[in-house]
């Protein structure tokens, strides 16, 4: 919780667990009804857990630590229960794989080709609108601002809050494993489109209004607004590929 509350760009990890709970509570009544029927599989992932555990907190790993808890539940219930209610466990167990933080590997390798990624379709776009702008790496100068895209909006901090929801309103629309990876993986170009929209919005603040606007709540503001304008756009494409689906199979 620590990284929650101090890193940004996990800010949404407070969110996840109440949305795996809500999960399970709407499958309360299959759960249940299921009947007591331990399965020995169950003791196996409970094995797998703990060795993982293990070898994480000996090797002081924090990824290894963080991902073996989710099998816990999962090989506890089927202990418990029977396979079948492990399985209803699944999908909230690994939906918590977006609390935990990327691997600082993981993490550099991600975000600069982003940042770069970013500020350069932002260049494309206000060259294209006749804007007075020229790129340096990560800098966009205009005549009266300079505009640094730092790490904070290479757009992972949007990516990962826009892939959890896909992976969650895809469990919710479609039953249909095959339609969830295609929404998941449509989330990724969506994120980034945001993040281009919300950098070149920024600097057109910066050069028609002033540079003030491009800075503290208006920068916020249009950080929401594009997040916003990206939920949109996933939520469009999910009913588009939804309903073209369901007009294949008719």
């Amino acid at each position: 919780m620590a990284v929650w509350s101090s890193d940004q760009d996990y800010g949404h990890g407070f969110l996840i667990l109440p949305m795996s709970l809500y999960l399970l509570w709407k499958k309360r009544e299959e759960l249940i009804s299921q009947p007591i029927h331990p399965s020995q599989w169950g003791i196996g992932i409970l094995t797998f857990w703990a060795f993982l555990y293990a070898v994480g907190l000996i090797g002081q790993i924090s990824t290894i630590e963080d991902v073996s808890m989710l099998f816990f539940p999962i090989g506890a219930v089927a202990v418990l229960i029977n396979r079948n209610a492990a399985r209803i466990f699944l999908f909230p167990a690994f939906f918590m794989i977006f609390m935990f933080p990327i691997p600082s590997e993981i993490y550099t390798r991600v975000t600069n080709p982003l940042l770069l990624v970013s500020t350069t379709m932002s260049f494309h776009i206000l060259d294209a609108l006749n804007l007075p702008v020229l790129q340096e790496g990560n800098l966009l100068t205009l005549p009266n601002y300079t505009m640094q895209v730092v790490l904070a909006c290479s757009g992972i901090r949007s990516l990962l809050s826009i892939l959890a929801l896909a992976f969650i309103m895809g469990y919710l629309m479609t039953p249909s494993n095959i339609l969830r990876l295609i929404f998941f993986f449509i989330a990724v170009p969506i994120a980034i489109l945001g993040n281009i929209t919300r950098i070149t919005v920024t600097a057109l603040l910066a050069y028609l209004v002033s540079p003030g606007a491009a800075e503290g709540y208006s920068h916020t503001f249009a950080g929401l607004v594009t997040f916003g304008l990206s939920f949109i756009l996933l939520y469009g494409c999910m009913e588009f590929i939804a309903w073209f689906s369901r007009k294949r199979e008719l």
